[in-house]
């Protein structure tokens, strides 16, 4: 079971890498209903709404201490 779960995160993951090349490369701007819903390629270098965007060290110090928060509490 284990292995089928590590074989799945795998497909999703190239299936993210590929998604995001292709979005770049083509710089995506699709209008899908006119004037109430449209994807277009942005960039966000902070985490979620563009928090602490341009620290990218604190944001990396502050992911680690959180993962090693969780991986504590868990086991």
């Amino acid at each position: 079971m284990n292995l089928r779960k590590a074989i799945t995160s795998l497909i999703i993951l190239i299936l993210d890498q590929i998604i995001k090349y292709v979005a770049q490369t083509v710089n995506l701007n699709i209008v899908l209903i006119n004037n109430i819903f449209r994807l277009k390629y942005v960039q966000n270098d902070g985490a979620a709404f563009s928090i602490l965007s341009g620290h990218p060290i604190l944001l990396i110090i502050i992911t680690i201490a959180i993962a090693g928060i969780i991986y504590k509490l868990m086991y």
